[in-house]
């Protein structure tokens, strides 16, 4: 049997043999992450954000997940790249590490909102932006490719 294991950025394929367990670099990543966001918003309106994690391989994976439940980081820059929110900035994400097996084709998703409001608590104002959305994993993170948001004056 072949088990596909992903940790930060590395996807291996573990496959007992006759002489133990061989681990093997799996190659092309069996996992995808896309971040879904409506394009346009009026400035004060909530934006709601999921980040979908699909196995898109032919096999199971495990991904080693931070915290009690999966844990979502969204950030959301200016177009100078000025980050102006992080969902997880100055929280404390608890030391433990959940295991979650996909199989082919099955898909996790993690919802939250942006108030369109700094770290500081103050409104952003109308422009284009660029979100991320980034999935805790035991050695790191893993990212979606970035969505362009465009906040329009009410």
């Amino acid at each position: 049997m072949r088990t596909w294991i992903v940790a930060g950025s590395v996807a291996l394929a573990v496959a007992a043999t006759d002489g133990g367990v061989a681990v093997t670099d799996a190659g092309a990543d069996p996992i995808r992450l896309e971040l879904a966001l409506p394009s346009h918003v009026r400035a004060g309106e909530a934006v709601p954000l999921r980040l979908r994690v699909e196995n898109v391989g032919g096999q199971p994976v495990d991904l080693y997940l931070r915290g009690r439940a999966p844990t979502l980081d969204v950030l959301v820059a200016r177009a100078s790249g000025e980050v102006v929110w992080s969902r997880l900035e100055g929280e404390i994400i608890p030391a433990i590490v959940q295991l979650r097996p996909l199989a082919p084709g099955e898909r996790l998703e993690l919802e939250t909102v942006w108030n369109q409001r700094t770290k500081a608590g103050k409104r952003v104002g109308a422009g284009e932006y660029l979100v991320t959305g980034l999935l805790l994993v035991e050695d790191g993170q893993l990212s979606a490719p970035p969505r362009r948001l465009t906040i329009t004056a009410r």
